[in-house]
This record gives C-alpha cells, structure tokens and sequence, in this order.
C-alpha cells in the first residue's frame, strides 16, 4: 500500500494493539494513534538507536521502549586469562535473526568512534543468542593489557559498546606448559 510505506501505520482506532518485531523505517510517521488506549510497540527496529529520534516518530499513547538494539551486551567478563588467550563471557538479550556481533580490541583504550574504527576485529564469534555465551581471544602477547570491545550490531547500525580490559600473564605457570607456543 503506497500510503502505508510513504507514512507509517497511521489507522483511526489501534488501540489495545501490538506490534513487535518489525523494521519501520523510511516513513514520514512510525506508529500514530488516535485512540486512548495504548499501543505496544516494543522491540522494533526504528532505523536509529536514538530514543529521541524514535520519540518523534509515534503519537501519545505509543509505547516503543525498549526498542530493538537499545540493550547493549553486559558488560564482558574474563574468565580466564593466561599469557596467550582470555577467554570472555557475556550475555546478550532481545538479539533477532539477522544480528551479528562486532568484536574488537586494542592495546589502547577504546573511547572514540576513531578508537573502534581503528581496533582490530575478531573472527569466530558465536552468532548472537539471548543467552550467556562466551569466546576464547588467542595469539595475544604475554604480559599486554588489551581493550575488547563488543556490540550487537543490524544492518548498518550497532548498539552501544560493552568494554572490558585485561591484562594478560607476562609468565606461564609451570602447569600450563601446552602454552609454550610461539
């Protein structure tokens, strides 16, 4: 329907309605309600990350928080660190088909968009699941603090950024000797 796709869901009564999952994007309006009763609009893709530009994009009575991508990762945990992996743990909710993770790190911290452009870029990630889930990092340098870095990323646009450092081992301990690799 060209009227739909030019300006959005735009019906008289949608009150006591739902909606969830959808990309509603490149319309004038989002979501516009007429009725009093409100509509729940919760986990769509606006196009934007932004809950103000969101915000202009609905009528009163149009719940659209929390939005799909709003949730960063938790923040990344270390559960093992040795002189030449770490290996990191985290728990994403809210992920839908078609999200991926973008997974990175430096041995500077990583503040500006300029730091995350410029960081390396880790392979291998799981694909995103509502769920704890966690990644071996190997082939790091004894004895180096590194700043990883990770989003939940769609399309062309990513949540905001969970950030962790650590330090790894500058020795190996004499029971890890299968890391005397080079």
């Amino acid at each position: 329907i060209p009227e739909l796709e030019r300006y959005g869901y735009w019906p008289n009564t949608l009150g006591g309605f739902s909606v969830h999952g959808n990309s509603i994007v490149g319309n004038k309006n989002g979501i516009w309600n007429y009725d009093e009763s409100s509509v729940n609009a919760t986990n769509n893709w606006w196009g934007t990350t932004d809950g103000t530009a969101i915000g202009s994009m609905v009528s009163v009575n149009v719940n659209y928080d929390p939005w799909h991508l709003k949730q960063q990762p938790s923040a990344l945990a270390t559960d093992q660190v040795t002189a030449n992996s770490v290996e990191l743990s985290w728990t994403a909710e809210g992920v839908w088909d078609g999200d991926y993770y973008d997974f990175r790190y430096a041995t500077s911290p990583i503040i500006t968009a300029d730091d995350w452009n410029n960081a390396l870029r880790i392979t291998g990630e799981p694909v995103p699941a509502n769920a704890t889930q966690e990644m071996i990092i190997r082939g790091l340098n004894r004895g180096t603090t590194y700043y990883f870095g990770l989003a939940i990323a769609y399309s062309n646009t990513s949540s905001e950024i969970s950030q962790i450092n650590v330090t790894t081992l500058a020795t190996v301990p004499a029971d890890r000797s299968e890391e005397h690799t080079s």
